[in-house]
Order: structure tokens, then sequence, then C-alpha cells
């Protein structure tokens, strides 16, 4: 069994969850991009090969496919274990499943209400997928207001540590620095001179994965 293909994009988060892991881990797999500006992902093709509308997608060589996100990196590790990102033991793997949960839930969520109900390109758009969604404007409020408890707990859980768990690199990282760079498309950057910690893990990041 082994991957065959990616469908992802070079902008979108959790497909940049899916690329760093396979960069980090120096893999050879075939990442074809699909251009969201153009709405490729809801084009006839594509939906072809997820009816969801969705990426990334990882296809498999007898043709079956994986659209969920933690799902694929999961994958990924269990079919390419070297330079693991999971961890290395039981409490090691614990830990960065909860980063993972807590930077989706308190970071990517609040961004993604942000963008998604302030930004004109996604008028009718507000949530991923085939089904027109309006806007809220008062999500937007909402979503800076929990970035800010989000960048202050990622800051103190930083203190004096150059990474999540365990001082070593983990899928966790991976995580914060997307959304780190996230915030940036979605104009709330949340690693700025207030939270040092934050900032200095995303320079960390952006230059092991560069």
């Amino acid at each position: 069994m082994k991957i065959t293909k990616i469908y992802g994009s070079p902008i979108a988060p959790n497909p940049r969850r899916v690329q760093f892991m396979i960069q980090y881990k120096g893999l050879d797999i075939p990442v074809e991009h699909i251009d969201l500006m153009k709405a490729q992902q809801l084009s006839p093709e594509f939906l072809a090969v997820n009816p969801s509308g969705t990426i990334p997608v990882v296809v498999m060589d007898d043709g079956s496919y994986f659209t969920e996100t933690l799902a694929m990196l999961q994958l990924i590790e269990d079919l390419y274990p070297e330079k693991p990102l999971f961890g290395s033991d039981v409490i090691e793997k614990t830990k960065i499943l909860s980063w993972i949960n807590t930077i989706y839930m308190q970071g990517f969520i609040p961004i993604a209400e942000v963008l998604r109900n302030g930004h004109p390109a996604f008028e009718g758009r507000a949530l991923p997928g085939l089904k027109s969604i309006a806007q809220i404007p008062e999500l937007v409020t909402r979503g800076k207001a929990l970035l800010e408890t989000f960048s202050e707990t990622m800051d103190s859980a930083l203190n004096g540590k150059e990474f999540l768990v365990n001082d070593k690199l983990s899928q966790a990282d991976i995580d914060l620095f997307v959304m780190c760079e996230f915030s940036d498309l979605s104009a709330c950057t949340i690693y700025t001179d207030q939270y040092p910690n934050l900032k200095a893990h995303a320079a960390r990041l952006k230059e092991l994965l560069s």
C-alpha cells in the first residue's frame, strides 16, 4: 500500500500541514496544486476526485482516497515512520495529539471565521464545500477575541522551550506554524512582539521547514 498522489494548495492551511510533513520527511510523493482563487476545487474535474470539493486529498494505489487532514497525517506517519512527527511513546503521542486538537479548535477555527466571514472573496462561501453559506460579520469580532486567548496560551506553553513536546519537532509545531502564517492571510496576525515566544517559534519553524 502506498500513496500515489496528493491534491493540495500552497496557501490553504490544511494542505500545508500535509505538505510540510512530507517535505520534512523527505518523501517523493507527487502533489497537484488546486487553484483555490479560481475555485478549481469546485470544477467538475476535481469533484470527480472528491465530491465534497475540499482539499487536501490523498489518493492511494488501490484507487481509494482520504479527505480528512488528521487522518492523512497519521496515514503518512504510519507508512513512512522515519523522522517521526507523532511521537515515539504513548505519552509523547498523547501530548502531541492534544496540542494538535488545541491548535485546531482554538486557533484554526477562529482564524477561519475571521477570514471567511470578513473577506469579500468568501461572500456566500463562509464554510468550505459545495453549499452557499452567508457570511456572519459578528463572527469576525468573536474570532479575533478568541485568537487573543489562543496567542496567550501558546506563548505561555512555549516559555523556555523550542518546541511544544519534549523539545523535539512534532506535527503540533508544524500545525502551530501553519496557523501563524494563516493568521497573516486572514489579517489577524497572532505572532506579534506581544507574544515573543510564539514569534520566536514561528521564526524557528520557518527556518527548519524552508
